[in-house]
């Protein structure tokens, strides 16, 4: 037989990889049964009674009154508070009034002997031989007419009672009405003070022209106290003009203080019948 001139490859052969032998896995844990929680404990309320309607009126009922009572008491207290209040304000006006009184009547007194003075001093500015005679009168007349005669009144209490709203605490409203009336007469009287102030300044001027200023200085003390000169001193000018001015306003100054008097005397009239009111409203002691 002739060769096969193209003889057929033989496959190549497959070599078989080597088994790799696998250890076995470690064997898993037992699994542990799951747990159950337990059936907790249940705690039944007490059966509680309900309230009837008339329960629940009898506790708001009673809610009420004690709130009621704790109004009244507060308002007892308060009330109570108040009047002693009102007592001790009285009690201090009341030594307020006594106060007025007093200086009122030393008031009064000082303006009678200037008013007598000022009458005197016109007189004779008037007469030329009263003048003449009176020299060292006449100058001590002159030089206390200037003085300004003015009241005052003890006001703490009023002050007080404004400031501290303290005339709400007074019950009593003749008593109020009264206490105001006495203020107005008081402010009243301030008015007319205020022009006797302003009258004595305008003499300043016209009491120049007549009359010797050093004189004048010879007649005040130390302290300050007006005196009656020496000898006989004179006017320094017989001016029948300027001695007419000097007389017209020595006639405006007198007219006021005789005012200032009639409104002193209703003030000192006014003041002790409040006076009076007070210790019969409030019993005060005296």
């Amino acid at each position: 037989m002739s060769a096969d001139p193209n003889p057929k490859k033989k496959p190549p052969v497959k070599k078989r990889k080597p088994v790799v032998e696998v250890p076995d896995a470690p064997p898993l844990p037992s699994e542990t049964p799951p747990k159950f929680a337990e059936p907790m404990e249940v705690h039944h309320h007490p059966e509680v009674e309900k309230k009837g309607i008339k329960e629940y009126i009898l506790e708001g009922l009673m809610i009420f009154i004690a709130v009621t009572m704790g109004f009244f008491a507060e308002s007892l207290r308060e009330h109570i508070n108040n009047h002693d209040k009102e007592i001790q304000y009285m009690k201090t006006f009341a030594q307020d009034l006594q106060t007025d009184s007093a200086n009122i009547y030393a008031s009064l007194k000082q303006l009678d002997t200037s008013t007598l003075d000022i009458h005197l001093l016109i007189g004779m500015l008037h007469s030329p031989a009263a003048a003449a005679a009176n020299g060292a009168k006449m100058y001590y007349y002159a030089r206390i007419s200037t003085k300004n005669l003015t009241f005052q009144a003890d006001d703490r209490t009023l002050t007080q009672l404004k400031n501290s709203g303290g005339y709400t605490l007074i019950t009593n409203k003749a008593i109020i009405d009264s206490i105001t009336s006495y203020e107005s007469l008081i402010n009243r009287y301030g008015l007319t003070s205020n022009v006797s102030l302003q009258e004595s300044q305008l003499t300043y001027p016209y009491m120049a022209k007549l009359f010797d200023g050093y004189v004048f200085e010879t007649m005040m003390t130390k302290k300050y106290v007006v005196v009656m000169p020496q000898g006989n001193p004179q006017l320094i000018s017989h001016d029948p003009a300027a001695i007419n001015d000097m007389i017209y306003f020595l006639h405006q100054r007198e007219s006021t203080m005789l005012s200032s008097s009639v409104s002193l005397k209703k003030i000192l009239l006014h003041e002790k019948n409040l006076y009076a009111f007070l210790h019969h409203a409030y019993d005060l002691d005296d």
